[in-house]
This record gives C-alpha cells, sequence and structure tokens, in this order.
C-alpha cells in the first residue's frame, strides 16, 4: 500500500509517537500540480510566523494538523516544528516543515505562501525515507532549504523521534535559520 506523505506523529500515552497515514485511495489527486491545492493555497491568516534567528524579509509560517489534511499532505515521512511549539499539546501543535517519502513532497510556508520542494542532496543516516542532512530547493522561487537533524529514538509505533535539528531558508542573498525538533514515521 502506497502513502502519499508526511510522518505525522501524535504523542500517545505521553511517552511514544505513531504516525498517521492515509492511503492513496483515501487522498485527492495531486498529480496535476496547478490543480492542486497546495499551487493554490492561500495564506491562512491564522498561520503564525515562525520567529527567525536574525531579521530578514523571509517570513517562516507553519501548517496546523487541519491544513495538513486539507492540502493532502498526510502520510509517512518527517514533520519539524519550533520548540515553542513543542511546548503545546500535540493536537494544537503547528508544524514548519513537512518531508514526505515522493518526489517534490516537502512543504513549507513562506512568505505565506505554501511552497512545494525536491531534494537536492542528502548525506548522513537515512530513516524513514530521510536523511540526517538534506537540501530542497525550489528553482522557480529561488529558494534553497538546508535540514539537519539528530536521529533520535525509535517511538512505540513506526516512528522515530527528532530532538533536534534547524532549518535554514535561503532567499535573495538573504537567509533565515530557525531551531527545531520533530519526528518520522510510517
Amino acid at each position: 500500500m502506497r502513502y502519499v506523505w508526511v510522518g505525522l506523529m501524535v504523542l500517545m500515552l505521553g511517552s511514544g509517537l505513531a504516525a498517521c497515514g492515509r492511503s492513496t485511495s483515501e487522498t485527492p489527486d495531486v498529480s496535476n500540480r496547478d490543480a492542486s491545492p497546495i499551487a493554490q493555497a492561500p495564506a491562512s491568516p491564522a498561520s503564525p510566523s515562525v520567529t527567525p534567528s536574525t531579521a530578514t524579509s523571509i517570513k517562516l509560517g507553519s501548517f496546523s494538523f487541519n491544513e495538513i489534511y486539507e492540502i493532502g499532505a498526510a502520510g509517512c515521512g518527517m514533520t519539524l516544528w519550533t520548540n515553542e511549539e513543542n511546548a503545546k499539546p500535540s493536537g494544537d501543535r503547528r508544524f514548519t516543515l513537512l518531508s514526505g517519502l515522493d518526489e517534490n513532497s516537502t512543504l513549507m510556508k513562506i512568505n505565506d505562501e505554501v511552497v512545494r520542494f525536491r531534494r537536492t542532496e542528502a548525506s548522513g543516516d537515512t530513516f524513514y525515507g530521510q536523511f540526517t542532512s538534506q537540501t530542497f530547493s525550489n528553482e522557480e522561487k529561488g529558494i534553497t532549504v538546508h535540514v539537519d537533524v539528530t536521529q533520535g529514538q525509535p517511538g512505540e509505533i513506526e516512528s522515530l523521534s527528532i530532538p533536534s535539528g534547524t532549518i535554514k531558508v535561503e532567499l535573495n542573498g538573504e537567509s533565515v535559520e530557525v531551531p527545531v525538533i520533530g519526528d518520522a514515521g510510517c
């Protein structure tokens, strides 16, 4: 059975993580990227921005659980969020980066727009279709994203914690870097 992407992990019993998945029979057809909800996603006024480490014109947004399902982005892969989001109950958490198993399945909100990326470089340990060091690119928009994470302990159900990491976004000669944590699984 093929899963669409992104390992949304839900804290279970306060100690483990479990991946949420959706089969392709339950997921909208996203083969036509121009007609997909991602290509047409409006800016969400309820989407708070992520606080960058330096002041730039790059505004990082985030996704709620509902938004992830609305755009058909649930499934196997990796989700990352800021340390501030970690203090919230898992159902209220907002996600900074979603990275699935399929090519061109990595998503972020940048400057109030949902942006799709493809992986251009990867190194380090591999887990659930991800690597400890990855670079993603959207050549059309001129955006590059570098992701470095530390693998943590396995969860209860096909998952792995990510206790620390960074996301660095480069656009128009500027960059912003944020510390993140997260999980991966299927």
